[in-house]
């Protein structure tokens, strides 16, 4: 073999060792991609869920709310008929009336609203845990990433002076060669 077959085949396995080393960085690079994907559609799973439970807690209050009009509504009826049937009984009666429904409306509003706070906090909380588990992953993952990237430079450079050395000693080897070929042949 001369020395451009072993030059050309010295090539040709640089290119493999390249070829492989390329294919495991995108390797690392999909899986690594594909954990924020996972961590990325788990939050968007969270939104639909507190998505659902604010349409959820919308609807009873639209409920409860109706249920409070309809309630007012049968309250002015028996004013009317009360009104009717006496004056003074039935202005009593009203005040009474008014500031029981006034009452009601207020400690329901105030149910609500402490469900909506108490739900409000769950949900920042829930969020602020997940935002902070994201972090902690992704800080892992660089440490890990910069660990492996130095000791892969520790590697390249070990094996950057073995090939230094195999080169030196190959060319010691070789002007040892032409030595002998000069005291030989005399060219």
């Amino acid at each position: 073999m001369d020395l451009k077959e072993r030059l050309a085949g010295s090539q040709a396995k640089i290119d493999e060792l390249k070829a492989k080393i390329n294919n495991a960085t995108a390797s690392a690079k999909a899986a690594y991609g594909m954990k924020k994907e996972e961590l990325r559609a788990e939050i968007e799973d969270i939104d639909a869920e507190i998505n659902e439970m604010n349409e959820e807690l919308s609807k009873q209050m639209d409920s409860d709310f109706g249920d409070l009009e309809a309630a007012a509504d049968l309250i002015d009826e028996e004013i009317d008929k009360k009104i009717d049937a006496g004056k003074e009984k039935a202005q009593g009666n009203i005040e009474a009336a008014k500031e029981n429904a006034r009452l009601a409306k207020e400690r329901r509003q105030s149910k609500i609203n402490t469900a909506r706070l108490k739900l409000q906090m769950r949900v920042n909380a829930a969020k602020a845990k997940l935002a902070g588990k994201i972090e902690a992953h992704d800080k892992a993952k660089q440490e890990e990433r910069i660990v492996a990237l130095l000791d892969y430079a520790d590697r390249c450079e070990e094996l950057a002076f073995a090939a230094a050395l195999e080169a030196e000693l190959t060319i010691l080897e070789a002007a040892a060669e032409a030595a002998e070929y000069t005291e030989k042949y005399g060219e």
